[in-house]
């Protein structure tokens, strides 16, 4: 199984404040997921990855070959969400066909 890496990407400029800092994860240094804040909930981040679709008419939507999948833990850091998706990289990897996209 290969590891999931992390990049994380801070606002930067005159308008940070109204953006957060959200974490890239990425395999085999394609960006395959993300750990997000959620602005609702303090202190609560959501983990996502984009998932290849089984059928190109799954969510009605035939201009795109992938859809994001949300996992339910809510973790409270982007450390926390970090060690999470290295602890369960391997069922990830399994049960999700992630996409990978072709970079031009």
């Amino acid at each position: 199984m290969k590891k999931f890496t992390f990049k994380i990407n801070a606002p930067t400029g005159r308008f940070r404040s109204f953006s957060s800092t959200f974490c890239d994860i990425k395999l085999n240094g394609i960006v395959v997921g993300n750990i997000i804040e959620i602005k609702s909930i303090p202190c609560t981040f959501r983990i996502g990855f984009m998932v290849t679709k089984k059928d190109i008419m799954e969510d009605k939507n035939p201009n795109c070959e992938w859809k994001w999948i949300w996992i339910k833990h809510k973790p409270h850091t982007i450390q926390d969400a970090k060690d999470f998706v290295t602890k369960y990289s391997k069922e990830i990897q399994e049960q999700y066909s992630l996409h990978i996209r072709n970079e031009e």
